[in-house]
């Protein structure tokens, strides 16, 4: 599981790093949705325990993008999240 956790660690920080030029809000909505297209729900649960339990040393946009997985963040980054589609992917990672 450390391979793992350290290859989903290193994949969400390029994912956050590809969408650093973009606004800050940009940047989260992209790292949640790229995740979210790309990465199965286990991939997801992984990183996101991981973050929650202060083991994942991942971007400041990549931790906002996960509050947007476990539905803590509000503002204009969450309401560009259809909360059917949030509702789902959480659903499938548990």
């Amino acid at each position: 599981m450390a391979d793992t956790l350290k290859t989903l660690i290193r994949m969400a920080n390029q994912i956050a790093d590809f969408h650093r030029p973009y606004s800050h809000d940009e940047a989260v909505a992209g790292v949640h949705t790229h995740i979210k297209k790309f990465w199965t729900p286990q991939m997801i649960k992984d990183l996101a325990a991981a973050i929650d339990a202060g083991k994942a040393d991942v971007r400041p946009s990549v931790t906002e993008a996960f509050d947007i997985f476990g539905n803590r963040r509000k503002g204009a980054v969450a309401a560009q999240v259809d909360p059917k589609e949030l509702n789902e992917v959480i659903d499938d990672a548990g």
